[in-house]
């Protein structure tokens, strides 16, 4: 068994940061190919190919996790060696999100400013999808989500994720929010949704019906 987040280790030294607050466990089978050598001002080339199975990634200080995930994926540090030419690919992605089915694919541009493509289909709950990936623009929020979606973005600082990361985003798809409670950082109200169903349309929303307070 190799650790997933550990094996990761080997994309430029400047992005492993993004990688400090996870924890992951699993069987991964991992085939590497290096060229050049390591060095104080240069990396080797970095071309790897794997896949996992029965593989569980935590967040440090969250009792949520993905779990029993298994799929495939790519990484290559490209020709500059460098985190800002780093791609990762992960595809056929399956697994549980804090107990609940979910499958998608991701493929990430650049570790310094994400360029992130991706598909993903899973339903859960809002306080853990926040806790899990450590959306600083939300405070608290309970209730549950349900997406089904296609988004393309790119992140302007991946230590800390922001609403206007989204703002010019590509996206198509569907939401479902329920039973919901939300409050946004430095924000004093609560915002309660009893339940909205929006479709994504190039990023934009329609509401097909909602009830919220």
């Amino acid at each position: 068994d190799l650790d997933i987040i550990k094996t990761l280790s080997l994309i430029p030294i400047e992005s492993r940061s993004v990688f400090d607050d996870y924890e992951s466990a699993g069987s991964l089978a991992f085939d590497a190919t290096l060229k050049g050598v390591f060095g104080k001002t240069e990396n080797p080339r970095i071309m790897a190919a794997f896949s996992f199975e029965n593989a569980s990634i935590s967040r440090k200080g969250s009792n949520w996790e993905l779990s029993q995930l298994s799929g495939k994926g790519s990484l290559d540090n490209g020709e500059q060696k460098r985190s800002e030419s780093t791609k990762l690919v992960l595809e056929n992605l399956q697994g549980n999100l804090n107990d609940d089915p979910f499958s998608g694919a991701v493929s990430i541009q650049n570790f310094n400013k994400p360029t992130i493509v991706g598909d993903a289909n899973f339903n859960t709950d809002l306080e853990g999808l926040r806790e899990f990936f450590n959306i600083e623009a939300v405070d608290e929020g309970s209730g549950k989500i349900a997406l089904k979606a296609h988004i393309e973005t790119t992140i302007n600082d991946p230590d800390s994720i922001q609403p206007r990361d989204f703002l010019n985003a590509k996206a198509d798809g569907s939401i479902q929010i329920t039973d919901a409670k939300i409050k946004l950082k430095n924000d004093e109200r609560v915002y309660t949704i009893e339940k909205s169903d929006f479709s994504i349309v190039n990023i934009r929303t329609q509401s097909r019906s909602a009830s919220a307070d």
